[in-house]
């Protein structure tokens, strides 16, 4: 092994720590207590939705713009394990499944977060999009998946991959993939679609878009419970 790729190796297992002492040190606030009001936002901004007449695109903008600039970026780092089950960023590890299921939860979303992230990721997609918006590239088409994704300016999807499940967030054109991974980070990662090995090796892409549908966007406002397909 040359010097290049001992060092490039030792970049990426630090990755995953260095990025978590960041986020301590650079806020005095524990990062308990700085999610917890985050969660808390949630809850009194879709209680404000729900006084209102059903507005659409103020919903599904709100809740991709919290995923987008305060759920992911606090969860990034937490370790992965293929037990965990943690709902606090930076404290302990999460699987792939529960880091999907606890973030939607977290946004908002009534659901057994349990029930469903030892579900087929296939499950999750049926249950949190329209059919019509369900798609499947096979075939290691990854060139096909990011062509269609590319398609949908600022939108969320739910991606079922081999053995594994996650988000891409189409955030102005910019693709993002957002997931608890064993490899090659072992930790969640916030980083390019087309630097994700996990999701550039992929044989299948699966996925659907849950901020496209009208029913879902309704139950989320009216704190109604998304049933386990």
């Amino acid at each position: 092994m040359n010097k290049v790729t001992l060092f490039a190796g030792l970049l990426l297992m630090l990755s995953c720590e260095t990025t978590s002492k960041s986020i301590s040190s650079k806020n005095e606030i524990p990062i308990e207590t700085k999610y917890e009001s985050i969660k808390e936002n949630v809850v009194k901004k879709r209680n404000t939705f729900y006084s209102e007449s059903y507005k659409r695109d103020a919903i599904r903008t709100y809740i991709f713009k919290t995923l987008k600039d305060s759920i992911f970026p606090i969860w990034k780092g937490t370790k992965w394990d293929f037990n965990g089950t943690t709902q606090t960023p930076q404290d302990g590890a999460i699987a792939c499944g529960y880091f999907v299921m606890t973030t939607l939860q977290d946004v908002g979303f009534e659901c057994d977060r349990v029930k469903f992230a030892q579900q087929a990721s296939s499950k999750i997609i049926y249950a949190f999009s329209d059919k019509s918006d369900v798609k499947i590239f096979g075939n290691n088409d990854f060139k096909g998946f990011y062509a269609h994704v590319k398609k949908f300016k600022n939108d969320l999807f739910i991606v079922g991959l081999d053995n594994h499940v996650g988000f891409v967030i189409n955030d102005e054109g910019n693709l993002f993939a957002v997931h608890s991974t064993a490899w090659p980070q072992g930790c969640v990662v916030f980083e390019p679609l087309e630097q994700s090995k996990v999701f550039r090796d992929s044989k299948v892409h699966y996925l659907g878009r849950p901020l496209n549908s009208d029913l879902l966007l309704k139950k989320w406002r009216v704190k109604e419970t998304i049933p386990l397909q």
